[in-house]
């Protein structure tokens, strides 16, 4: 009769744990799931003059339809974005007359945020790369219908052209689900 009872108790025993083994992965994988893409943004920003000395900013509005960015029309929400490399390379003129650029995001609904700087901006070319953020929290900008991409130029001396504008490329990791 106690070998029974002791069946008995190993075999309830199983079943309860089978069953929190089940109820766990079912949590995990409701969890998980979510999905990556990587992507090229790219806009040109720009700002009439004059363009005083100190900080000067170019600005370009990025409408988004995120479902087509990253090709997958199951997308429900942004869970997380990352700017892998980020280039600006000036239309006219060259990097000569700055000191160095931030490049920030800003929305109706989310603050300024940087995600990107140069400091200092050395040489005399068209192009540079940026030293990306890998704190920067933009995913809520991906989750509205448009943000504002900030160029923030720091001028050395006062120019006084009509027009400055700048190619802004930036690789973007995003993670949905």
């Amino acid at each position: 009769h106690s070998l029974y009872l002791e069946f008995k108790k190993n075999y309830m025993k199983r079943i309860i744990q089978t069953t929190a083994s089940f109820f766990l992965v079912l949590v995990l994988f409701a969890c998980g799931g979510g999905k990556t893409s990587n992507i090229t943004l790219e806009t040109t920003v720009s700002a009439d003059g004059p363009f005083f000395q100190g900080g000067n900013s170019l600005v370009a509005d990025i409408p988004l339809n995120i479902k087509e960015l990253v090709g997958d029309e199951s997308l429900q929400e942004v869970t997380s974005v990352t700017v892998t490399k980020a280039v600006m390379q000036m239309e006219e003129g060259t990097l000569a007359s700055f000191n160095n650029a931030t490049l920030q995001f800003v929305s109706d609904a989310n603050p300024m945020t940087t995600v990107a700087i140069i400091n200092p901006i050395s040489g005399e070319g068209k192009s540079v790369n940026f030293t990306t953020s890998d704190e920067a929290e933009i995913e809520s900008f991906f989750n509205e219908e448009s943000f504002t991409v900030l160029l923030d130029l720091d001028f050395k001396e006062d120019q006084y052209l009509e027009t400055v504008k700048a190619k802004v490329n930036m690789n973007l990791t995003i993670e949905y689900k």
